[in-house]
């Protein structure tokens, strides 16, 4: 009888073949991550079309199958990070990079030549051997391989979170970039990593099932979505490259307080921040700085990136507004678009960082502790 798995993983071979071909087959600006991505969806499908192999028992019968692409397991990690590092706008790496990258999993082939020559008969008694004890024992190599590709995911999400801060300290909005995307690959990517961890260190018939069909159906979902954001690589791939900070310029005391003056006059004057676009360089143009020495003097006089600088600005003018009986028939939305806001996830983001609520329950407390009218 076939297990159910099986088909699983019939469904999710096919449906990765697919996916990875479309990635393989773009070709606009910033197709290099796409393929990177393409890379790691081909090899989930080529796992995948293992797991069916070894559920149906094909390999006892046909040999040369057994194994044949166990090694790909140690490349998950690599091409998830490496596919991040692109989107982020990284240079691309090495030969010599990427062949550190590919160790492991040119070690685990290392490990397997001598089963792939092994004469048939030697072959099927090893697989019998190993079909045996699955799904009851742990597999000390899958472990290795969990641990492998969870420390890759904690790298990814140390250059989604380094790309970020370089970002605010030259943007003063980030969701036409793709972050949200890159936080959202990598909150599935550790969701699809805990089923199957379950399924490794605790080998039990359910937790093998389940993740024969959610890892392969959770990371072809993750293809189709990095193909439908593909413009977010358009985007990082046409961004200015980030300084990694801002170089010290020997101002004094004296220097910056001049500055910070001249920056307060403009923001009181002409108010750049309710211009949703606002930048770094177009606000140190109109203020007569250099990108380094207003960034230094954010830094220095504030202590805040430019992209906190600007949205507590646009956040204390929603407050205001919210405060002002002549915005009561305006909605929230409209009132934080005219603030310099570009959506609402970043308008309440950035109002409950500074004042501890989203603006809608803000403006609801208002106005259920406002004084009622005399009669």
């Amino acid at each position: 009888m076939i297990p159910a798995s099986a088909f699983f993983a019939a469904g999710g071979c096919a449906l990765g073949f697919f996916i990875a071909a479309l990635l393989f087959a773009s070709n606009f600006p910033g197709r290099h991550a796409q393929r990177w991505l393409g890379a790691l969806i081909l090899s989930v499908a080529l796992l995948s079309l293992q797991d069916l192999l070894d559920d149906v028992r094909i390999p006892l019968e046909h040999t040369a199958l057994g194994h044949l692409f166990d090694w790909l397991i140690f490349l998950v990690g690599p091409l998830t990070f490496i596919y991040v590092r692109r989107m982020t706008g990284s240079p691309r790496l090495r030969a010599a990079a990427l062949f550190v990258h590919a160790l492991p999993a040119l070690a685990v082939v290392a490990l397997l030549v001598p089963f792939w020559f092994a004469p048939a008969g030697e072959k099927r008694s090893l697989l019998e051997s190993d079909y045996a004890h699955l799904p009851a024992a742990v597999d000390w190599i899958l472990v290795i391989a969990v641990l492998h590709v969870l420390g890759y995911w904690i790298a990814a999400l140390a250059v989604v979170r380094r790309y970020r801060h370089s970002l605010a300290r030259e943007f003063s909005a980030l969701e036409h970039i793709g972050l949200r995307w890159l936080s959202a690959l990598l909150a599935i990517n550790f969701g699809i990593w805990l089923v199957w961890a379950a399924s490794v260190f605790v080998p039990r018939s359910a937790s093998y099932g389940l993740a024969a069909a959610v890892v392969p159906f959770g990371l072809y979902l993750l293809g189709l979505a990095g193909w439908r954001h593909r413009d977010a690589a358009v985007r990082a791939a046409a961004l200015p490259p980030t300084r990694a900070r801002y170089e010290r310029s020997g101002l004094d005391a004296e220097k910056l307080a001049s500055l910070k003056a001249r920056l307060a006059a403009l923001m009181d004057l002409e108010k750049p921040w309710l211009e949703n676009d606002l930048t770094l360089g177009t606000l140190a143009t109109r203020t007569g700085m250099t990108t380094h020495h207003l960034s230094q003097l954010l830094n220095d006089a504030f202590g805040k990136t430019f992209f906190d600088f600007i949205n507590e600005l646009r956040a204390r003018e929603v407050r205001r507004c919210l405060d002002d009986p002549a915005y009561s028939g305006r909605s929230v939305l409209e009132i934080g678009l005219a603030a310099g806001f570009n959506s609402q996830g970043a308008l309440n983001a950035s109002f409950r960082k500074y004042f501890g609520s989203t603006p809608g329950r803000y403006r609801r407390g208002a106005s259920a502790t406002a004084t009622p009218p005399s009669a």
